[in-house]
């Protein structure tokens, strides 16, 4: 059996620093057992999302215990916007979003996460970040 590694932090490390956020990792030794090409495109696309709403703070990355969290201190999801973020076209009603925003990330993210088996939580709080 082979084993793939990727650098997760490579394409975002520049904005990071740009951005002056500090970065946290708390990554355990055990592998994880995936494809990494879908699951590599799930990490980056949440990665960009909390970079980009993300202006001041911090951008947590954890793996324990067989459990990816990355956590943000940005500007939070609406409670309301909870249930349509992974709706293809939907990127909420927020006047802080992105003029780019296209609300295909986090639908992508959804169907890739369901096709590899994977379950997920997102949980936010206006103003405090999301996890």
């Amino acid at each position: 059996m082979s084993t793939y590694s990727f650098d997760i932090l490579s394409p975002t490390r520049d904005i990071i620093t740009e951005k002056k956020l500090k970065l946290n990792l708390d990554i355990d030794k055990n592998p994880i057992i995936s494809d990494p090409k879908w699951l590599g495109l799930v990490i980056e696309q949440v990665l960009f999302n909390a970079i980009k709403y993300t202006n001041e703070g911090y951008i947590s990355i954890s793996f324990r215990n067989n459990i990816l969290k990355i956590e943000d201190s940005g500007i939070g999801i609406e409670k309301a916007d909870i249930k349509n973020i992974t709706k293809f076209g939907y990127s909420g009603n927020t006047s802080k979003r992105d003029a780019n925003s296209t609300g295909i990330g986090l639908f992508l993210v959804d169907d890739i996460l369901n096709k590899l088996g994977y379950s997920y939580k997102i949980s936010s709080s206006k103003n405090k970040g999301t996890e």
